[in-house]
């Protein structure tokens, strides 16, 4: 599989489990620590304006097989909505007649906001389907966006594995679907009058390059860009800001210098409203350094993924949480880089109103207390402006669990990914979760 699942999924296939890391410890991270439970209850609070209530335990639904929430978005009602993939049935009403996939489905879901189950509309073709991602237009229609390796009941595959555009409307219905014969759509994001799909698409020989497209409402492409390098080259997350748009990806060797390399770096590049390039800057050293998500506050851009390599003063282990702050010429203002001795990564960001900080992802190693869970443990980060970690919030269970999306919106953060019972992702069952927690209970020092 091609781009941001593919990074999770080798994060899983090369997950160590041999060697103890009990011993494990974050040297960079203050004492400002809590831990929670997936279902733990939270004290509603209070917002001056408007009143958005936490919910007393996550919610984890899924079928018997792996199930996995990889995006959110939140509608103006405080309703959620998901998408990811499934392996299972969700819902016996959900799948319409093409929906016949045993390989993987991708899924759909809305949640109340005070996190039931309104509907899921599960969709797919005979082979592997899944959204990346899921945005709610401001025109009232929620827009996934994912791969495909099959074909729609109206349009064949043309490449192996190719873009996948499903718009539905916000009663679960399906309004039009599309195969885009591009390649992988990592993320989306809305504008004025549609929306933009960043990814990777094949070249050549196994060749891929990064793209950015721009569509219409009705799934009409309007204009497409592509950066490539001569090796492995991928769009990961896109972010929009003064009528620029944002982004970040990584490759395997440069872009700017079309040269193949050894190590993985990210690059970060800004276009007009209309496709056209006003910058391309690289970032990064030995080791590999992957951008998962950008977003940005009043003064800058905002990234957050994964090095393997030194971006900060320290190298904690295998892979470790990298955040990167750049002003909006591209220019790097400050790098931070926090972990322990096994796997860590952020897969997810998000910025509040005060410019604080908001990642979330996995930790492989002992926690940020220092109890070791070598299954794995969701867990979301709080820094300041200025990249200084404040609270660590760390979600303990037994097995493997992802927090893949979040969002900040009214002094909540809405979170999702996956709780799997086993370490072995591949062989076990996991379910999907959302939670809606305090973003100040617990976070403030």
């Amino acid at each position: 599989m091609i781009g941001l699942k593919q990074d999770l999924d080798m994060d899983i296939s090369s997950l160590d489990l041999s060697n103890s890391i009990a011993d494990a410890t974050i040297d960079s991270l203050p004492d400002l620590t809590v831990t929670a439970s997936l279902d733990s209850t939270v004290e509603n609070t209070l917002d001056t304006e408007i009143r958005v209530d936490v919910w007393d335990s996550a919610s984890i639904f899924g079928s018997p097989a792996i199930d996995q929430a990889l995006s959110l978005d939140v509608l103006p009602d405080h309703r959620v909505v998901i998408a990811g993939r499934t392996e299972g049935q969700l819902d016996a009403e959900s799948s319409n007649d093409e929906s016949s996939s045993r390989l993987s489905d991708g899924f759909v879901a809305l949640m109340s906001a005070s996190g039931d189950i309104d509907w899921v509309t599960q969709i797919g073709s005979s082979a592997v389907d899944q959204f990346l991602d899921v945005i709610y237009h401001p025109q009232g229609i929620i827009i996934a966006g994912g791969l495909s390796t099959g074909d729609l009941p109206e349009q064949e595959n043309a490449l192996f594995i190719d873009g996948l555009i499903v718009a539905l409307n916000t009663e679960g219905s399906i309004i039009w679907q599309t195969l885009i014969n591009i390649g992988t759509i990592n993320r989306l994001i809305a504008t004025e009058d549609g929306f933009i799909v960043v990814g990777s698409h094949e070249v050549e020989n196994e060749d891929y390059a990064a793209f950015v497209a721009k569509y219409d409402l009705d799934g009409e492409r309007e204009w497409f860009k592509s950066l490539n390098s001569p090796s492995y080259d991928s769009a990961t997350s896109i972010t929009l800001k003064q009528n620029r748009i944002f982004v970040s990806g990584f490759t395997s060797g440069s872009i700017i210098n079309s040269i193949e390399k050894e190590d993985i770096n990210m690059f970060v590049a800004a276009f007009s409203s209309k496709g056209e390039s006003l910058w391309l800057k690289e970032y990064g050293g030995e080791g590999d350094d992957s951008p998962i998500r950008i977003a940005h506050d009043q003064e800058s851009l905002i990234i957050a993924g994964y090095t393997s390599g030194l971006l900060g003063t320290q190298h904690y282990g295998d892979r470790d949480v990298a955040i990167l702050k750049l002003d909006f010429d591209g220019e790097l203002i400050w790098q931070k880089q926090f972990g322990t001795q096994g796997n860590e990564a952020a897969y997810s960001l998000s910025i509040t109103p005060e410019n604080n900080i908001f990642v979330g992802g996995r930790i492989d190693g002992a926690s940020w207390n220092e109890q070791a869970n070598l299954g794995g443990d969701a867990f979301v980060l709080k820094l300041t402006a200025t990249g200084e970690v404040v609270h660590a919030v760390q979600f303990h269970r037994e097995g493997r669990d992802e927090i893949v999306d979040l969002m900040y919106k009214h002094d909540r953060l809405t979170l999702a990914g996956y709780a799997a019972s086993s370490t072995q992702l591949e062989t076990d069952q996991s379910d999907i979760f959302v939670h809606r927690i305090s973003a100040t209970e617990g976070f403030d020092q």
